[in-house]
Order: structure tokens, then sequence, then C-alpha cells
């Protein structure tokens, strides 16, 4: 996990610099994260499943990823 943790660091750090220089907002910037991560899955697609499974393994990895940060946020407000 902290592999994953320092990927995702170093790709929100480069996001962060690049939306400044170029005044983008931060709706803009997640979705241009998002299709950086959907262009990547269907690019490293595993043979044999289909778009459709493709696309439920996504949704159902960004729904746990965002519970979970909601979960944290959650915590850290209580503290």
């Amino acid at each position: 996990m902290e592999k994953i943790q320092g990927m995702a660091a170093a790709m929100l750090d480069f996001a962060a610099e690049y939306a400044a220089k170029h005044e983008i907002d931060n709706n803009e910037t997640i979705t241009a994260l998002a299709h950086t991560y959907v262009i990547y899955g269907f690019a490293v697609k595993l043979e044999g499943s289909s778009d459709e499974e493709l696309k439920a393994a996504m949704i159902e990895c960004v729904t746990a990823s965002a519970d979970h940060m909601m979960e944290m946020s959650a915590d850290a407000e209580k503290a």
C-alpha cells in the first residue's frame, strides 16, 4: 500500500502544479484524472474481460476509494 500511496501522492503533486500553472479548476482537474484512470484501465484491460466488466470493476474501485476517504475525513473531524 505504501508504493500505491507514494504513486498517488506524486500524481497529485503533478496535477496540482499543472492545474495552478494552467488555471484549471478543481472539477476540471478531477475530470482529467478520471480520464487518465479510465484510459489507463482500458489500455491494460485483461484479455477475456469485456468492456462492461472493466467498467464495473472501475466503478467498484472508485466507490471503495471514495468510501475510504469519507471514513478518514469523518474520523479526522472527530479527533
